[in-house]
């Protein structure tokens, strides 16, 4: 369902649904006039059925281009399943599923259902693609799998040994069995055998930057700033911008020089725009070094990327308020484009 989410957003469909709108909304809306005016003019039932059959017609127009942008978004995420070294038999397999449970449930479908329908044809269609692909070698590099451990582990917090159980299904790279142990060590405070670990696999595999970086990582949270400082320092003279030793290392400054914090943190927020925490911590640092109104505009851009438009909304008019009394007008006019920005979000996500 990844893969069929993401060939919409690749195929820019909501962008192209608002376009058609707006294409075909004017000669509705003619047609709709023409017969109002047939109506009042004495023509009763013709008036009456072609205001009618304008609306259906609209309707229809838009629901076959919803079926059109179904199908794509269905072949569009077959072929990037295939090319990332999926099985693409899965999609038409979980397609059965859902006609399944849809039966089972007396015909009522789940909400998710009522927009995307799964029909015999659809299924025939991602059936039919699914055989003519053939699946790319999935990748030996065992970054997928670390990354899956990490999500395993924190899903099972209060059982660290079912995440390695259902870790160990998939048959992972040794690496990854490796890198949850160390996971797990440093949940259970036992940090120094969780840094060996973690050190040892980075000698095996030292283009990986992962594996420090998880280093300094739970050096930062057992509470040694100086050796997870320096940690990060060592993967960024590597690896030059590498965005999770960036995220260390601006934590850290924001301890201890909460000033040179913002000016990294605001360097951070250009290359990670969407990235929340980017924006949380530049917050406390505008807060603590002075830049009211910055802190304002990053609470702000947190809460949008958290989904809490209105609250965002309004911050931004504290941020605003902020603006105009420091006379920096400059921010204010950033600030009102924003909001602006804001306002079109609200209004796609109420369309929606």
């Amino acid at each position: 369902m990844l893969a069929h989410e993401l060939g919409h957003l690749s195929q820019r469909h909501f962008a192209r649904r608002m376009e058609r709108i707006e294409e075909t909304q004017l000669p509705t809306m003619a047609a709709m006039l023409a017969g109002m005016v047939i109506a009042a003019g004495g023509g009763g039932n013709a008036g009456l059925a072609a205001m009618a059959g304008s609306q259906a017609a609209f309707i229809q127009d838009q629901l076959a281009y919803s079926r059109r942008f179904e199908q794509e978004a269905d072949r569009v995420g077959l072929d990037a399943m295939a090319d990332a070294g999926f099985d693409p038999q899965a999609m038409p397999a979980m397609f059965r599923a859902m006609q399944r449970l849809t039966s089972l449930q007396g015909g009522n479908p789940p909400e998710f259902l009522l927009t995307h329908p799964v029909t015999e044809s659809r299924i025939s269609d991602t059936q039919s693609r699914a055989d003519q692909l053939r699946t790319t070698a999935a990748s030996k590099d065992p970054t997928y799998a670390m990354i899956r451990a990490r999500a395993l582990l924190k899903l099972n917090q209060d059982d660290p040994t079912q995440a390695m159980s259902q870790l160990r299904q998939d048959n992972p790279p040794q690496s990854a069995i490796h890198y949850l142990q160390a996971l797990i060590a440093a949940e259970q405070d036992r940090t120094d055998a969780a840094l060996d670990s973690l050190d040892r696999l980075a000698r095996e595999l030292p283009d990986l930057s992962l594996i420090p970086a998880s280093a300094a990582e739970i050096a930062l949270e057992a509470g040694r700033r100086s050796v997870a400082l320096e940690r990060a320092q060592r993967i960024l003279r590597l690896s030059p911008g590498y965005f999770p030793a960036e995220l260390i290392q601006s934590d850290i400054l924001l301890q201890t020089d909460p000033g040179q914090a913002f000016d990294v943190l605001r360097e951070l927020s250009q290359q990670a725009p969407e990235d929340p925490q980017v924006f949380t911590l530049l917050a406390e640092a505008a807060g603590r070094s002075g830049h009211e109104i910055w802190g304002h505009l990053a609470r702000a851009e947190q809460l949008q990327l958290s989904g809490s438009i209105d609250r965002a909304i309004r911050q931004l008019e504290v941020a605003e308020d902020v603006a105009k009394r420091s006379n920096d007008f400059g921010m204010a006019s950033r600030i009102q484009q924003r909001r602006r920005v804001y306002m079109e979000y609200r209004e796609a996500a109420q369309q929606l």
